[in-house]
């Protein structure tokens, strides 16, 4: 079992938790990307995606029940191994879906290095900043506790994992 403790202000954690709660309910219509139809087997098609719709739900699930604990609220997050994964690929789906849509004007170098002129952001925009890098330091500490080589690897600065 993990036990992972964050330091989050609690209205900065109701902003984030508001915005995925939101965020999520795309979730119920597909994919956080469009995906390109395979033309040769649509039925293929159909089951692959219906595979990765489901997979994603379940994750969500997952994320959504972690945020639902009390002890998250708090700052800890309790999670086991598998949960965790699921928590990461529910992460970097929500992170992708904000993107595409509440930071769509923001170009990838920026949240990348973190530039982004957060003052000149628009209110729903700065929500979907800060939850952007909600989700990125869930990520980080995530796998540093599932992998804690990983901490070397970030701080020597290699490739940022959390993004």
């Amino acid at each position: 079992m993990l036990e992972i403790r964050l330091q989050v202000t609690p209205h900065l954690l109701q902003t984030v938790v508001d915005l995925i709660q939101v965020v999520v309910q795309s979730f119920h219509q597909g994919l956080a990307i469009e995906v390109d139809p395979i033309e040769e087997d649509p039925d293929l098609h159909y089951a692959w995606l219906s595979g990765l719709c489901d997979g994603l739900r379940q994750d969500v699930r997952v994320l959504v029940k972690l945020m639902n604990d009390k002890r998250f609220r708090d700052g800890l997050i309790v999670v086991d191994e598998t949960e965790a994964e699921a928590v990461l690929r529910a992460s970097s789906a929500l992170r992708i879906k904000v993107q595409q849509t509440l930071l769509k004007n923001v170009s990838d170098a920026q949240l990348e290095n973190g530039m982004v002129p957060f003052e000149q952001l628009g209110p729903e925009e700065q929500k979907g900043y800060a939850c952007f890098l909600f989700l990125a330091s869930l990520q980080g500490v995530l796998l540093e506790a599932i992998d804690p080589s990983l901490r070397s690897f970030m701080e020597e600065g290699g490739e940022d994992a959390r993004g």
